[in-house]
């Protein structure tokens, strides 16, 4: 694995991913990424009004 796992969003590839985890040797394979986190102090866009869809409509609980 790289020492700086960067992968923003918009460049996703699952294939990229697969290789920094080697994720084939453990019989698995990516096909989501999320991300999860605080802002920093400096982002312009924490305090931007969000568009969020509700739990409900985002996850099914198995």
């Amino acid at each position: 694995m790289t020492d700086s796992l960067n992968i923003a969003q918009t460049r996703y590839t699952s294939k990229r991913l697969d290789t920094e985890f080697d994720l084939q040797a453990k019989g698995m394979h990516s096909s989501v990424i999320v991300a999860l986190g605080y802002h920093a102090d400096t982002d312009p866009n924490a305090a931007k009004p969000k568009a969020r869809l509700s739990a409900e409509q985002v996850f099914t609980y198995l």
